[in-house]
């Protein structure tokens, strides 16, 4: 993650194999093409097999970035960031100092993407990603 430090971070934690996280891959799209000229970025992190990511990327492609790797590291690492029951999907919002502001376990969505699907229908304004960090809250399921 070194490489966004000056990015506010929407890492999701998927894999291939699973639907919920088919699901909201689209919505995921949709925002980080809306932000693009903002510091922000989703981050996919698939704990899954390089073979099969490649695969569905190819037949789904999305326009955010995408890694792979062994699922017992993936889920070790996304612990950190909060997935305690090692699921997916599983997704975290990250300021630019590296704190966890969100987090969200399972598939549909939360109040938050509701939130930014409205945000993102009315304005390109980045403000709400100001106002959401200041709030240093963890409720937005």
């Amino acid at each position: 993650m070194e490489d966004y430090s000056e990015q506010i971070l929407l890492v999701n934690v998927w894999a291939s194999w699973c639907g919920p996280c088919r699901v909201e891959m689209p919505d995921l799209d949709e925002l980080q093409e809306h932000f693009a000229d903002e510091p922000f970025t989703v981050l996919g992190v698939a704990a899954d097999n390089i073979a099969g990511v490649k695969d569905y990327l190819k037949a789904v492609p999305v326009a955010y970035p995408n890694y792979a790797g062994d699922p017992d590291q993936v889920f070790g690492w996304s612990q950190k960031l909060g997935n305690h029951h090692l699921g997916v999907p599983f997704t975290a919002l990250v300021d630019t100092t590296g704190a966890i502001r969100w987090t969200k376990m399972g598939g549909g969505e939360s109040r938050l993407m509701r939130w930014l699907r409205k945000l993102n229908n009315c304005s390109k304004s980045f403000r709400w990603m100001k106002i959401l960090l200041s709030e240093n809250q963890n409720n937005y399921d």
